[in-house]
């Protein structure tokens, strides 16, 4: 089982760093802080990865990791963050828009969430409240984002182009002047 955990790790790593190096690359082709988004996103997630990984295969890092996770807000608060400003960020390029205040208020609600959470007593809510509360951030980012495209699409029925096609003709005009 312990095979199968390394190899699945490293399927991700892999997976993410390739995400994160094209994401790059297109970046400083093209200029678009939407790649730049899209690269940090899967960094942050190699970052995620790689403490998931040593959590599962050393046990003295995942006994002093647990130890700052269950008594204060710990790396993971910052990672779990992070990743739902990406998504917000990416979100909102991609729906061609400005950042709502109701985004904002979304974020600072799981911040001060995951900053509380350490402060209750140890037991198995705890970890629960604390993942989930990112959960609910992702699930209602992505609920926003359907919605939206959904009323895209029915209002743009006679157009050929969609808001998510944001990069694709760009893309296809830089390949050509290469």
């Amino acid at each position: 089982m312990d095979i199968l955990l390394i190899v699945y790790n490293v399927g991700l790593f892999i997976l993410f760093s390739a995400v994160a190096t094209l994401g790059m690359i297109t970046y400083l082709r093209n200029r678009r802080a939407f790649f730049l988004t899209v690269a940090l996103l899967f960094i942050f997630l190699i970052i995620n990865n790689i403490l998931i990984f040593l959590t599962e295969q050393i046990p003295w890092f995942s006994d002093r990791f647990d130890q700052i996770f269950m008594t204060t807000p710990s790396p993971k608060t910052i990672l779990l963050v992070a990743h739902s400003i990406f998504l917000v960020l990416i979100l909102d390029a991609a729906l061609q828009a400005k950042i709502q205040n109701w985004q904002y208020l979304l974020i600072i609600a799981q911040t001060l969430t995951l900053l509380f959470v350490p402060m209750l007593p140890n037991n198995a809510f705890k970890v629960w409240l604390f993942y989930f509360t990112s959960e609910i951030v992702r699930f209602v980012l992505a609920a926003y984002g359907l919605y939206v495209f959904k009323n895209i699409g029915q209002e743009e029925q006679g157009k050929n182009c969609f808001h998510i096609d944001i990069q694709i003709s760009q893309l296809k005009g830089t390949s050509k002047n290469v």
